[in-house]
């Protein structure tokens, strides 16, 4: 339809999004439609597209087995958002690079990847791709024989994954490494131990498995409090909540701060789940007057690209 109707941009993205869907698909040949959307996505200089489709050629190139190649479109997409402050790409292309890294038997630099992508999905409250970076470092801890950390990741992952709907977007090939990686924790446990250790990491508060998981923690803290503590608080989210106290609604706070609404929905549903609080009202009278501010930063020259 947008050939047909002229529509330049749309057509570009839509060659894109093909890409990505016959990827998922297992339709790996035909997903070559990502040749086509890099020229027009090129014809127009359309960054954000051009940045969308590193990762949807990356993860074509890790589902297809290359892996040099995954490494090599990821890094190109690193190289083209440079030293912006952009988040949501960069993590994807980190945790496909951490994964293609993992299959090359590279393990330290897999995990450090995999971290690198999982502060920054966490952060903008990215479910599915904390998901897949918690299941990542599960797979990692089987390599390193680790398998009550395997177990927990794994268990946090789960809630994630019930939440999205399905697992790894239902790609087969990734369906059978979770369960080959599953039959191996079980094997190495016992099924008793592991499902044990699976529901306490799917217990424990998210920010709590996520500092854990990029410490390179071993076990879950016998006494970690269900408690969530304010002292928990990213600093992203005392932004917000100081930004709250001033009265400003969602929509103003993700202006001010150049992220989406959805993203500063997520941050406070975190914030409330910590505090244990279920309103703005609460949030805002137990703001104390004398703390120290976070930094405000000064309002993005425009919104958000698509």
């Amino acid at each position: 339809m947008a050939h047909e109707h002229g529509e330049v941009l749309a057509c570009a993205l839509g060659h894109a999004y093909l890409c990505l869907a016959l990827t998922f698909s297992g339709r790996h040949a035909e997903a070559a439609a990502g040749d086509v959307a890099a020229e027009r996505l090129r014809a127009i200089d359309h960054f954000n597209g051009l940045v969308a489709l590193d990762v949807h050629l990356g993860y074509l190139h890790l589902m297809s087995g290359e892996f040099d190649l995954a490494i090599e479109r990821c890094e190109l997409g690193l190289r083209r958002l440079g030293e912006t402050r952009e988040r949501w790409a960069r993590g994807y292309l980190q945790i496909i690079i951490a994964r293609a890294l993992f299959f090359q038997g590279k393990y330290a630099e897999s995990a450090a990847a995999a971290c690198g992508s999982l502060e920054k999905k966490h952060e903008l409250g990215d479910i599915v791709g904390t998901a897949y970076c918690l299941e990542a470092l599960a797979m990692l801890a089987l390599r390193q024989q680790r398998s009550e950390r395997a177990a927990w990741l794994m268990g946090a992952a789960d809630t994630l994954w019930d939440r999205a709907g399905r697992r790894m977007g239902g790609t087969s090939l990734m369906e059978e490494l979770h369960r080959q990686a599953v039959k191996a924790a079980q094997e190495a446990l016992g099924e008793d131990c592991y499902a044990a250790l699976f529901r306490d990491g799917a217990g424990r508060p998210l920010d709590l498995v996520v500092t854990l998981a990029v410490t390179d923690a071993g076990e879950l803290p016998a006494t970690a409090g269900r408690q969530r503590p304010a002292g928990l608080l990213t600093g992203r989210e005392r932004q917000i909540a100081a930004l709250v106290g001033e009265g400003m609604s969602n929509r103003d706070i993700a202006r001010q701060l150049g992220i989406s609404k959805r993203t500063v929905d997520a941050h406070l549903e975190h914030i409330f789940g910590k505090l244990g609080i279920s309103s703005r009202v609460q949030l805002a009278t137990g703001l104390s007057p004398t703390a120290p501010s976070p930094e405000r930063p000064p309002p993005p020259p425009g919104p958000p690209g698509p």
